[in-house]
């Protein structure tokens, strides 16, 4: 039986949507963790592993869109506690 972790490390995953959110993280549980993935969130909860969709993969307008959705989720990541 694994031990579950729920803090340390601060990992942060960027997907381009929710489904590449979720195959990031899923790694991370098999090793123990608790992954959180998130739908485009305002902000995060306080947790070891977190998957953010950025909603990059769903733009229609090209690249240069989805590129801009990026910045953001990175901002979050590096904001949380």
């Amino acid at each position: 039986m694994v031990d579950v972790m729920t803090s340390s490390p601060a990992i942060g995953v960027i997907a381009g949507d929710l489904t590449s959110a979720t195959d990031g993280a899923a790694p991370f549980l098999a090793r123990g963790y608790v992954p959180v993935a998130l739908r485009r969130p305002s902000s995060l909860p306080e947790a070891a592993i977190v998957a953010v969709d950025a909603g990059s993969g769903a733009v229609a307008t090209g690249i240069a869109a989805a590129a801009a959705t990026l910045p953001g989720a990175v901002r979050r990541l590096l904001d949380r506690p």
